[in-house]
C-alpha cells in the first residue's frame, strides 16, 4: 500500500496539534486518578470557551491543578512564571515570539488570562515538540542560567526538547521538499 505523503503529513500535524490533557491534582479529596483528553482545532474561540468552562469546573469542583498543553516544555514553564507575576509582560513577550503560528491568536491569549484570573494555582505542563527552539527554547535556557540552574532537571529537559525540535523541524523540512515540487 502506497502512503500519500501529503495526507500523512496533514494527519500527523493534526494529531500532534490537537491534544490537551487535564490531570487530577495531587491534593484533591475527590482524586480519582483520571486523565481527560480533549482534541481541538487551534484557537477556535467556541472550543476555547468550552475548554475553559471544563477546566474551571475541574479546578474548582475536583481540585485539579495540572493542565497539560500543546506547547513545548519551555513555553509552559514561561506560562508558569507568568502565573506568579502581577502583570502580563511574560505572556506578551511569548505571544510576540509565537506571532504567525496557529496558536498565536487573541482568543488563545485570552484563554490563558482567564485561567490566570479564575484558576490561579494552575500548573502548566507542555507536551509538544520543541517549536520555536531557537528563540523561546534558548531564552528559557538563558533564564535558567541567569538563575544558577544549569544543572537542574528543567535545564536538561529544555535541552532535550530543543534537540527534539531541531530533529522534528529537519524531518518536516525534508518531508515537505518533495511535496513542494508537486
Amino acid at each position: 500500500m502506497k502512503i500519500n505523503k501529503k495526507n500523512s503529513i496533514s494527519l500527523l500535524l493534526v494529531v500532534f496539534t490537537t491534544i490537551i490533557i487535564g490531570l487530577t491534582s495531587y491534593q484533591s479529596s475527590n482524586y480519582s486518578g483520571q486523565i481527560y483528553l480533549y482534541g481541538e482545532g487551534h484557537a477556535v474561540p467556541s472550543i476555547l470557551d468550552k475548554e475553559f468552562e471544563l477546566w474551571n469546573q475541574y479546578y474548582h469542583e475536583n481540585g485539579m491543578r495540572y493542565l497539560f498543553l500543546e506547547f513545548p516544555f519551555y513555553c509552559s514553564e514561561f506560562l508558569n512564571l507568568w502565573m506568579q507575576e502581577d502583570n502580563d509582560e511574560i505572556l506578551d513577550e511569548m505571544w510576540e515570539e509565537i506571532a504567525g503560528t496557529l496558536g498565536a491568536t487573541g482568543a488563545n491569549k485570552e484563554f490563558y488570562k482567564k485561567i490566570k484570573k479564575a484558576c490561579p494555582e494552575t500548573i502548566f505542563y507542555g507536551t509538544d515538540v520543541g517549536h520555536k527552539y531557537d528563540t523561546l527554547g534558548e531564552q528559557y535556557l538563558s533564564y535558567l542560567r541567569e538563575h544558577g540552574q544549569e544543572i537542574s532537571d528543567n535545564y536538561k529537559r529544555a535541552q532535550e526538547i530543543i534537540n527534539q525540535g531541531k530533529i522534528y523541524s529537519e524531518k518536516i523540512r525534508k518531508m515537505l521538499l518533495p511535496i513542494e515540487k508537486i
